[in-house]
């Protein structure tokens, strides 16, 4: 819950409800020389973008490149804070990197779905009058399968971990760590140093273990996953946060600025966030609006400042685990999974939960989700027990 942020993949086919939107020109390019980003890929230029009747929202203009067949996306965003009622760009731009589609759709030619769309952060209603969809053939090879050492990234590794990253599938990584696409593009991490190693090795480690020991390893491999990058902080969007999750390098990053007892919350918070841009379900925000009571609302926060002195208030109104969670249903439904996966949180919400049908709903529709994912998820791990 502490500090955590998401970058959204949607490709909803709402309309845009009052506000208008509208461009110059929308123009796809392919395999060009990146401008933000290093080497070559696929660059959106939007020209004469204005928003008007939205002052105080927060937009969202994406870039997506989307292979429908297998169900993969990777994309780029920004984050456009509506100050006054009208908005204006001459130029904006969004770059996706051959590597980023390495990472995420591998090698091959195929086609995919070109997109750019903007969306409404409060609704996550698309503006369809500005919406540009262009179908291109990807033609992938890696040219530098190199990059980091891995011996470099795990030079203090224990048993434990050793133990975790066979089980697992993972690799488990710190030091001197520099890829992490998703993070670098919206914000910036430190890694760790050498004085962190004591903390590193006699807490996080331990911490990390007993939380992945949750998971059954099948259900971990099944979704891909990479890795754990523990880092010393991350600075997204211009706010520190305790953790990210990149879904083109398939990682979780987990900052050790904060105390260990909330790496299991971290971790299942972000793994959250994977596994909606994972397995994805365009019914989703209407399946989970429909979990919460009448009349209910999240609130319309600018990504850009998500915490407030009601961040940390336990089950604020029916159907909510904590005021972080009403900000969104992204984080609603990350909050509900982490106290699922943290013993010590659990214990509390079963107490709300036999009074409130609406938070219980909401188990019940993640635990659901993970039995369609491995229907053995329930039977290796017992959120009452922890075990």
């Amino acid at each position: 819950m502490k500090y955590i942020l998401i970058c959204y993949i949607l490709l909803t086919t709402l309309t845009s409800g009052y506000s208008e939107a509208t461009v110059g020109d929308v123009q796809i390019l392919e395999n060009v020389k990146l401008t933000k980003k290093d080497g070559y890929g696929y660059q959106v230029i939007v020209k004469n973008l204005k928003l008007t009747g939205l002052k105080g929202k927060t937009v969202m203009a994406q870039f997506v490149l989307h292979d429908d067949q297998r169900k993969l996306t990777v994309y780029s965003l920004e984050y456009i804070v509506m100050k006054d009622n009208s908005y204006s760009r001459d130029i904006l731009e969004l770059e996706i990197s051959e590597a980023e589609m390495l990472a995420v759709f591998g090698e091959g030619n195929f086609p995919v779905y070109a997109i750019f769309q903007v969306l409404r952060m409060d609704t996550m209603e698309q503006f369809m009058s500005i919406r540009k969809v262009k179908e291109i053939t990807l033609n992938l090879k890696s040219k530098n399968p190199g990059g980091e050492s891995k011996e470099n990234l795990k030079k203090w590794h224990t048993g434990g971990i050793k133990e975790i990253e066979s089980l697992y599938g993972l690799d488990i990584l710190y030091g001197d760590f520099n890829a992490g696409y998703k993070v670098k593009e919206t914000g910036s991490y430190k890694n760790l140093a050498d004085a962190d190693k004591e903390k590193l090795t006699e807490k996080y480690f331990p911490a990390l273990i007993l939380a992945l020991k949750r998971y059954p390893p099948e259900f971990i491999k099944k979704t891909g996953l990479k890795g754990v990058v523990f880092v010393k902080e991350i600075i997204f969007l211009d706010q520190p946060v305790g953790g990210h999750f990149d879904f083109s390098e398939k990682l979780i990053f987990i900052t050790v600025n904060l105390s260990e007892s909330w790496v299991s919350h971290v971790f299942a918070h972000e793994f959250m966030h994977y596994i909606d841009n994972w397995k994805y379900n365009p019914n989703l925000l209407q399946e989970w609006k429909a979990l919460n009571a009448p009349g209910t609302k999240y609130s319309d926060k600018s990504p850009y400042n998500l915490t407030d002195i009601n961040t940390f208030k336990e089950h604020p109104q029916e159907g909510f685990l904590n005021g972080y969670s009403m900000n969104d249903i992204y984080q609603d439904r990350a909050e509900i999974f982490a106290a699922m996966m943290t013993p010590a949180e659990y214990s509390d919400a079963i107490k709300w939960i036999e009074n409130d049908p609406y938070l219980k709903k909401k188990f019940d529709k993640i635990k659901k989700e993970m039995s369609a994912i491995y229907p053995a998820f329930f039977d290796y791990y017992n959120p009452l027990t922890g075990k």
